[in-house]
Formats: structure tokens, C-alpha cells, sequence
């Protein structure tokens, strides 16, 4: 994203508009990078690879109010 990250995104997003619910759709898998999404707000994390299989799914549960991420990611948090 040209300007800002990601993460600065989100906070920015939650700052004005605290009830937006965010889904990360990224190529990084660190888990670093994905306690820092849920950290900065983010409901969901998907990674590009994944979306295939994970991006609907992860809409309707973000949409839900639930929180979305993938099993192999869960279980290492």
C-alpha cells in the first residue's frame, strides 16, 4: 500500500470508526506480524495463499463478529 502499512491502516481505521471490522488479506504468515494485526484491531487474518479456501469463510465470520484465523496459525498463538 503506497503511504502507509497495513497495520497503520487498521489503527487509523479503528481511530475514526471504531465498529469497522477489519480482515487482514496479506502475504505474511510471521506470527510476529499476525499478533501485531489482531493487536492493532483486526477481527480476521488471511493469508493470500490460503484465500482460495479461507477468504469467504473469513468474510462471514468477521461479518458475524467472530474472530477468523487459520487453524495451523491458532494453534501457535
Amino acid at each position: 500500500m503506497p503511504g502507509m502499512d497495513g497495520m497503520e491502516a487498521a489503527r487509523q481505521i479503528k481511530r475514526v470508526a471504531p465498529k469497522t471490522e477489519i480482515l487482514f488479506l496479506t502475504q505474511h504468515d510471521e506470527l510476529p506480524t499476525i499478533r501485531q494485526a489482531f493487536g492493532v484491531g483486526a477481527r480476521g487474518y488471511v493469508v493470500k495463499s490460503d484465500a482460495g479456501k479461507e477468504l469467504i469463510p473469513a468474510i462471514h465470520a468477521v461479518r458475524a463478529k467472530h474472530q477468523y484465523l487459520n487453524r495451523r496459525f491458532a494453534e501457535q498463538l
